[in-house]
């Protein structure tokens, strides 16, 4: 089982540089194929306690919305793509808790170390795109992203929240298992990988991790005191006028100019240009017409709302929980945001007991807010990865789970 964990997480980060309909033999699809069919047997002597029952029974919820709407709104070969990569929503975690129960505290580290490594792997992957400009078949090819580096994904924004998505977990554990020096050289590789593929939420909370940390030690006086200073330090940064850099083609210029624009006030006011304002009005349009999303558009269904309202450009929701909105409704998505409740009410709940739970709740925040930038998560399972941790965390009496016997 240990070993299975090992070939999931690696496959899932390199995505098999294949997708489901273009071909006939993918070796992520294979595998999952396989997975399903063992998982009645692996499961037959596995007792989940009532928590983890209540919270998988919410990820099947939403896996079954996905199949409704499959069965009667077929009209693309696409769709499947999308319930086939939804279905990981309950693989993962059913995976990731019947290897804790067999195994251990062993699963930690094999999920450390197997991450550990694709990191590394990553950003080696990056240089090499750097150097020979050439980039694996996934690789995005719209002007936007066509020349920068995007690894083992899609494009770029992905490979960053990816990353820093699962940094929390890498430095918790580092420090946990005494490896300090493994922790350095990995918030080395991590900061690269950012500064190559610059997505910009990614890199700031990427650079709030420390200030995070003070939670995790309880040292919330510091991490107020910061904090208040950080938010003094932002508002002197947007009322200075900022000078950017005029070569876009060079990958340093590029990026310090995208993260510049983060603080730019001036540039912020600009509808014309402004991503985030786009986005926002993409948020907000099911709000403004709610009787259009009670049960949604089925899958890719903004790409379906939208057609009709030219003045919004930005096409994809670049938010989870919005695409879950414009994709199966208020309805559909209910299912996902109690998830998520019970996870942080569980966490929350056990968080003064011992450090793993407000590191629980770091990854928590880290989940709901890298989530609302890759576009179309579901087509990213790794993040299920984190996730299905968040889950074990916090089903598993403190008695029985062993890493929250001592202090980091």
């Amino acid at each position: 089982m240990l070993l299975i964990i090992r070939l999931l997480i690696v496959l899932l980060f390199i995505n098999s540089n294949i997708y489901f309909v273009d071909s006939a033999i993918s070796i992520l699809n294979l595998f999952f194929l396989g997975l399903i069919f063992i998982t009645p047997f692996m499961l037959k002597d596995i007792k989940f306690s009532k928590e983890a029952v209540l919270f998988l029974t919410l990820n099947l919820l939403l896996v079954l919305v996905g199949a409704t709407y499959l069965v009667f709104s077929y009209d693309d070969i696409a769709d499947v793509k999308h319930f086939y990569y939804l279905n990981y929503l309950l693989i993962i975690p059913l995976w990731i808790y019947s290897t804790y129960k067999v195994h251990g505290e062993k699963l930690f580290k094999v999920i450390y170390d197997t991450v550990y490594i694709m990191l590394i792997l990553s950003l080696l992957v990056l240089f090499a795109e750097l150097i020979t400009n050439l980039h694996l078949p996934t690789h995005n090819t719209e002007q936007e992203f066509e020349k920068i580096p995007s690894g083992f994904f899609t494009n770029p924004n992905d490979t960053a929240a990816i990353t820093v998505m699962l940094y929390p977990f890498i430095l918790f554990f580092g420090l946990k298992q005494n490896k300090p020096f493994k922790t350095l050289i990995i918030t080395l590789v991590v900061l690269a990988i950012n500064i190559i593929c610059m997505s910009r939420i990614s890199f700031l909370f990427f650079l709030l991790t420390p200030m995070f940390w003070l939670i995790v030690k309880r040292k919330y006086v510091l991490f107020i005191s910061l904090s208040l200073a950080f938010a003094i330090i932002a508002g002197i940064i947007m009322n200075i006028e900022l000078e950017y850099y005029k070569n876009p083609e060079n990958t340093w210029q590029r990026n310090v100019n995208r993260f510049a624009s983060l603080l730019d006030e001036d540039d912020a006011r600009d509808l014309s240009n402004s991503s985030f304002r786009q986005r926002f009005a993409l948020y907000s349009y099911p709000v403004k017409n709610m009787s259009e999303f009670i049960t949604g558009y089925g899958f890719g269904g903004s790409k379906v709302a939208l057609k009709k309202e030219s003045s919004i450009w930005v096409k994809n929701p670049h938010s989870f929980v919005v695409e879950l909105i414009y994709d199966f409704g208020f309805l559909g998505v209910l299912p996902f945001i109690f998830a998520i409740m019970f996870l942080a009410y569980k966490i929350i709940k056990k968080s003064p007991v011992n450090e793993v739970y407000r590191y629980a709740l770091i990854q928590l925040l880290y989940f709901l807010a890298l989530t609302n930038i890759s576009s179309s998560i579901i087509r990213k399972p790794i993040f299920w990865i984190p996730y299905s941790i968040l889950m074990l965390i916090s089903v598993v009496p403190d008695k029985k789970l062993k890493i929250v016997a001592d202090e980091v």
